[in-house]
């Protein structure tokens, strides 16, 4: 059966692979497994404490996974890393050339306009009433339509709570691509997590197909992360006019 690997397979294992024993499968599981320990332990290096007076000279503690979640203190940390660190100079370079893939480029641009302040609202000389229908309920090839569904029911109590349609705005268009990114954040998270729970796994079997197909979303999933991550209008964090593809994001994060 052939496997279309990720970015994080090992470079020995080519773009597509058939395995035609059980000992090829074995193998290309040990090898995934084993690139994902060297990741591991070399960021176990770089924020490593001294060793215990007792271990043994020339001997190296080998990391032991352990799931993780995703926390505030990660995200500022990684973006005071990629933004300020040794590395910066060449994340900034890096940056660069992805902005060239697809809509990635656009993505970058939204985020420079982010930091930067520059966002304000749009202006309209003539607006169509939306009370019932907000204006991001095309999907456009997201990929993810349960957000866009929930987000249009929470768009709706939004304004009724708080009489913003009073206010001169139908909508409170709230940022679907907001949720979007933290959602692709943590299933990224939870996907390499569990491919290391379930390394001795048969490719063929039902865990390991639900795992690497299933990307649909549920009531509880949606609750997680605006309770994790809150909510944002789209004045702060702008949906692209043309859609994300969630492919190329999938492709970067895992």
């Amino acid at each position: 059966m052939g496997l279309t690997t990720s970015k994080a397979t090992p470079a020995s294992i080519t773009t597509t692979t058939s395995f035609t024993t059980q000992s090829e499968k074995f193998q290309y599981l040990q090898d995934c497994y084993d690139d994902r320990q060297d990741q591991l332990q070399r960021l176990n290096k770089k924020h490593s404490t001294p060793s215990p007076p007792n271990q043994g000279e020339g001997e190296e503690d080998q990391p032991v996974y352990t799931p993780t979640s995703i926390t505030v203190e990660n995200l500022k940390q990684w973006s005071d890393e990629f933004n300020e660190g040794d590395d910066s100079v060449k994340n900034r370079i890096s940056l660069q050339a992805l902005s060239q893939i697809g809509c990635i480029s656009s993505m970058v641009k939204k985020l420079n306009n982010l930091n930067d302040g520059n966002l304000t609202d749009d202006v309209w000389t003539t607006e169509v009433e939306t009370f019932k229908a907000p204006s991001y309920t095309a999907t456009n090839n997201s990929g993810a339509s349960w957000l866009y569904t929930a987000l249009s029911l929470l768009d709706h109590q939004y304004v009724v709570k708080f009489d913003i349609k009073s206010a001169g705005r139908s909508s409170s268009q709230l940022s679907y691509k907001y949720l979007l990114f933290y959602d692709k954040l943590e299933r990224s998270n939870h996907l390499l997590s569990k491919m290391i729970e379930t390394s001795d796994f048969d490719l063929n079997s039902r865990v390991i197909q639900h795992l690497l197909n299933h990307n649909a979303g549920h009531w509880d999933m949606l609750i997680n992360l605006i309770t994790k991550y809150g909510l944002v209008p789209s004045t702060r964090y702008p949906d692209l006019s043309s859609g994300v593809m969630v492919e190329q994001l999938d492709y970067l994060l895992t």
